[in-house]
């Protein structure tokens, strides 16, 4: 029986594509470096995302979490439960997670709670989330290296996460 000796094998196609993705990821710029908008949306939404992610794992563990924002080193952390046995520590010396950093052209502008408290400049805000919804609402407010402004609106009693092009707080029925 003759081989043919046409075509690729399985093999060689596999390794020519391996070459490719790790030139093209080597290579080509990251999107969000190109454009402030794309960054300032991308990280809106890396933060509803971390939002929805500490709001279920509190539901579904039945314990409060947190989240800190570090404005002035344009980072933010998971505030996780502390232990059983050490449960009368103060919320601001519960374990944290590692530190979340924003995209280059984006930074954290304000942090505004529930009852309108405004957290700016240098500012920590520790906002801690009940599984029920009772505590955590808050909003974040982005800006890029434009100046356009996203704000991320998480209600804590719902759930839900909203985003407003436009600095934005809390409604008072005094």
């Amino acid at each position: 029986m003759a081989r043919r000796d046409r075509g690729f094998t399985l093999i060689e196609l596999l390794v020519v594509l391996v070459v490719v993705g790790l030139i093209a990821g080597i290579g080509l710029p990251r999107l969000e470096t190109l454009s402030p908008k794309y960054s300032l949306r991308a990280a809106a939404r890396t933060i509803a995302t971390e939002l929805e992610y500490v709001r279920s794992t509190g539901i579904f563990q039945r314990k409060t979490y947190g989240m800190r924002y570090d404005i002035g080193r344009n980072a933010y952390y998971i505030v996780l439960p502390p232990e059983e046995d050490a449960a009368e520590i103060p919320f601001d010396e519960w374990p944290i997670s590692s530190a979340m950093r924003l995209p280059a052209l984006v930074a954290i502008k304000a942090v505004v709670l529930a009852d309108n408290s405004v957290f700016e400049g240098d500012d920590v805000a520790d906002v801690m989330i009940d599984p029920l919804g009772a505590a955590g609402s808050h909003v974040v407010i982005l800006e890029n290296s434009e100046g356009h402004i996203l704000s991320v609106k998480f209600n804590a009693l719902i759930g839900t996460v909203d985003f407003f092009s436009e600095e934005v707080g809390f409604a008072r029925f005094d």
